[in-house]
């Protein structure tokens, strides 16, 4: 599933509304959303492990 098929189905809106240029001024743009997004996910995710890490190696010293 590409972006631009994402976009269509999220915003359903009128294909024949938007030029050639627009349309693709707008994927482009929502290309960039989209690995933000994922970007942004990833290091939270890292995060979040790391966190996990440091407190299961904490209880790991409490309880030897």
């Amino acid at each position: 599933l590409q972006v631009k098929d994402i976009f269509h189905r999220t915003f359903d809106y009128d294909r024949d509304g938007l030029s050639a240029k627009e349309e693709e001024a707008l994927t482009i743009e929502l290309e960039k959303l989209y690995k933000s997004l994922i970007l942004s996910d990833r290091k939270e995710m890292q995060v979040l492990h790391d966190q996990f890490k440091g407190k299961e190696e904490d209880l790991g010293a409490e309880n030897p």
